[in-house]
């Protein structure tokens, strides 16, 4: 099973979909110190430093891509932040939704803050709906993970 990850950050993310029987075969990163460590970790796997500049062929010359995750950058919702969502510029949702309309992956998986339930989950589960996916949106708090 094939396995592209968005915002894919240190690689933890896809660590963990390897663990559980997945390929990763392309990642999306912008950060310098990240994409070298992932070219080390996972050498096999084609990369993009930019989601604004991966095309439709782009996404279709990586073959069958059966789960997409990410977590795109938060801090359009953050409550940290201004939470301006759509408005802001770093809102990454559309080109995500763009990437899972190509791939057509069996599976998604996306995080982010507790803020997009306010701001912006609706636009992205009406997104996900009208390709044809169901969709569950979880609370996952920090205390089921230890912390």
């Amino acid at each position: 099973m094939n396995h592209f990850s968005l915002f894919t950050g240190s690689g933890i993310g896809d660590y963990a979909a390897e663990q559980c029987g997945f390929k990763t075969v392309a990642q999306c990163e912008n950060d310098p110190a990240c994409l070298f460590c992932l070219s080390r970790m996972f050498p096999n796997a084609k990369r993009f430093s930019d989601i604004k500049s991966i095309t439709d062929d782009d996404v279709r010359r990586l073959g069958r891509i059966d789960l997409i995750s990410g977590g795109p950058p938060c801090q359009p919702v953050s409550s940290a932040g201004k939470r301006k969502a759509q408005d802001d510029a770093r809102w990454m949702w559309p080109q995500t939704m763009q990437i899972v309309n190509v791939a057509r992956p069996a599976w998604c998986i996306f995080e982010n803050p507790l803020g997009l339930r306010t701001k912006g989950i609706d636009w992205i589960l009406n997104s996900m709906e009208s390709m044809g996916y169901a969709c569950w949106s979880y609370v996952v708090p920090a205390y089921a993970a230890g912390l």
